[in-house]
């Protein structure tokens, strides 16, 4: 049998983020606290502590394929004591939550403590529900009685009151009891949805029946829901596989302080197989699937930081694989649509991840073999001209712009409403062009082409030449974010986070005095405790808050609007402008502090997409990005900041 708490000592590093009782009882605080499981292909679970799902993708079993459906909202849970039934309140009836090594709660009612975990068998669309009897009264005989609410919908849908029978699986173990009585169940409010669209959603689930489970004091039942048909099962071993999994993730990354320790669980939850058995990130939970830009910036930090080189080495081979025209994939969709290239910089960000991933492995073979013609071929297309009219100009410079199609990260788009245009020579645009160039020119020396080498040496001047006589705003003291705008012909001088990747990248494209100039502007208008924003608020154009509908959320997304993931380019930046000194320890250790306590908050034990501009800077987005993660991860390994 398994003992309560930590399951085994090699995950006692992480600790157990536990959640008190006051919390617990405390609805409306407890329903700010989410959990997230991840199953490896894609699919997940998805809750808050109080127990209950606030919005639509919330559920214990989102399985993955195709398309992503939504299968089980969750179980409505009797316990029995000698044959009185008594209804499992979660909140009026919770003890205790810890996070690690699964989602575990333990409750009490009637007399009786009992013990909940949550869990899922890697790399299968399945969930388990474990429940150990841990206290009752002596001779009593326990029951617990689960009735599955099940949806069968897109994760983005809302299921309603139909004709059709969503379908599932169930494996108990051991065998429980099962009374069919099907019938439709009106659900309750997504109260977090609502509050953020401004009115009552509502769906309705299709329940066949009751499992019954018999407890013993000290002893367990468990319920599987699987999206096929499933073997029996043994929950304990089940359960034992999933913690030593977790336990050789830690081992294997070799970090052992407490935030590292929760950012390498946090991080395995985006790594993933596709359905065609490549190897890929998931760019948020719970609504992105796979997107180019995303995992090339988020490479790093999810494997080389964390030691799981060989998937790098897959994950780089995947996007390889579909590169197109010079360019990686945009978005993998869901179904079976075709990848979307609509980016201009996640082929340049490939260059970056690939830097990295010889710095870590020192797999140049695999470089040469492999990656080599595809990074050529990127950069001479980039060079002739690809599609959305990106190609070099001739200061040497990257155009990129198509009306109506958004080509950055900044891709924030209402219907035709294209919120943030950046049509023309976009600063970090440039700076990754500039840094692409340099990578190649250290690669074909190493490989002996020296022509090649000398050819990509010359552009980088060129390139670098180029951008110091056009970006520069003198009157502001930093960075243009675009110039040759496609529209004006004018250059645009918004106070952005973009500029930062001008230092902060391996190659600089800027360095010296002006390159402190841009660190200081960003450090007195973007600079936040948990990351940067998008536009200055001195912009009149800036937007401290994200909330309402959908096209009122767009509209702030990238106008002010705080991001996580570029504390990274800026602990980077500190070191490149500053170096490394007791001074820039100090300062970047002390800007990483707030992202290290808000593992405590939102979805528990992970980073959230975005904040908002203004304080107290509310978490935001989706609750759990990937390069949010990634960064924090990377940039605490690389400085050596985890002490």
């Amino acid at each position: 049998m398994l003992a309560m708490g930590l399951l085994l000592t090699g995950l006692s590093c992480a600790g157990s983020l536990p959640v008190g009782k006051a919390v617990l009882k405390d609805f409306d605080q407890a329903r700010q606290l989410e959990w997230l499981l991840g199953n490896g292909l894609g699919g997940f679970a998805f809750g808050t502590v109080a127990g209950a799902n606030t919005y639509r993708y919330h559920g214990l079993l989102i399985a993955s394929g195709a398309d992503r459906r939504h299968l089980l909202s969750d179980y409505q849970e009797t316990l029995g004591v000698d044959g009185k039934d008594h209804g499992l309140d979660r909140t009026r009836h919770a003890e205790t939550f810890q996070l690690y090594p699964v989602p575990t709660w333990t409750y009490a009612l009637a007399g009786v403590r009992l013990e909940k975990r949550v869990f899922m068998p890697h790399g299968e669309n399945a969930v388990l529900a474990m429940y150990r009897l841990l206290e009752a009264p002596k001779g009593a005989r326990v029951t617990l009685s689960l009735r599955p609410l099940l949806t069968g919908r897109s994760y983005h849908a809302l299921a309603k009151e139909r004709p059709e029978v969503p379908g599932l699986s169930f494996t108990a173990d051991p065998e429980a009891g099962f009374e069919n009585d099907p019938r439709w169940v009106e659900g309750g409010d997504y109260l977090k949805e609502g509050e953020l669209l401004g009115g009552l959603v509502r769906e309705d689930f299709y329940s066949p029946g009751r499992f019954t489970l018999t407890l013993e004091p000290g002893g367990a039942g468990a319920l599987l829901a699987s999206a096929e048909p499933h073997a029996p099962i043994d929950a304990e071993k089940l359960l034992a596989a999933e913690t030593a999994r977790l336990e050789a993730l830690l081992a294997a990354s070799k970090l052992e302080d407490e935030t590292s320790c929760r950012l390498v669980l946090a991080g395995d939850r985006f790594l993933f197989k596709r359905p065609d058995g490549l190897d890929s990130v998931i760019a948020g939970y719970p609504w992105f699937t796979d997107w180019g830009r995303d995992t090339m910036i988020s490479l790093p930090g999810l494997t080389l930081a964390t030691g799981r080189h060989a998937e790098a080495k897959r994950i780089l081979e995947t996007f390889a694989r579909y590169e197109n025209g010079g360019m990686i994939p945009n978005l993998f969709p869901d179904g079976k649509a075709e990848p979307a290239y609509n980016t201009v910089d996640a082929s340049l960000w490939m260059f970056w991840a690939v830097q990295k991933y010889a710095e870590q492995t020192g797999d140049y073979a695999f470089i040469q073999n492999a990656l080599y013609a595809v990074l050529v071929d990127v950069l001479t297309r980039h060079r002739t001209g690809t599609r959305f009219n990106i190609r070099m100009d001739e200061d040497g410079l990257i155009v990129a712009g198509q009306e109506g199609v958004q080509l950055t990260w900044m891709d924030a788009k209402a219907g035709d409403w294209v919120v943030t245009p950046r049509m023309g020579k976009p600063v970090e645009i440039q700076a990754l062009w500039f840094n692409a160039l340099k990578v190649m020119e250290d690669l074909s020396e190493r490989f002996g082409r020296k022509a090649e080498a000398e050819e990509y040496r010359a552009l980088a001047g060129k390139v670098q030449a180029s951008f110091s006589e056009r970006f520069w705003n003198a009157d502001a003291g930093c960075l243009y974010d675009v110039v040759d705008d496609l529209k004006t012909g004018k250059p645009d001088a918004s106070v952005r986070p973009n500029q930062l990747l001008a230092l902060s990248l391996p190659y600089p494209i800027l360095r010296g005095e002006r390159a402190e100039s841009v660190l200081k502007t960003v450090e007195r208008e973007l600079l936040t405790p948990f990351g940067l924003r998008t536009l200055s608020p001195k912009d009149k154009a800036y937007q401290g808050r994200y909330n309402g509908d959908m096209k009122t959320r767009d509209a702030a997304y990238h106008q002010g609007t705080v991001w996580a993931w570029l504390m990274g380019p800026y602990v980077d930046a500190l070191f490149s402008v500053r170096g490394d000194t007791p001074k820039t320890r100090k300062t970047a250790a002390r800007a990483l502090g707030p992202l290290r306590k808000h593992l405590l908050d939102a979805a528990l034990g992970t980073v959230s997409e975005i904040f908002e501009g203004d304080a107290p800077h509310a978490p935001r987005g989706c609750p759990a990005q990937a390069w949010s993660v990634a960064e924090l991860l990377r940039v605490r390994a690389e400085r050596h900041l985890s002490k």
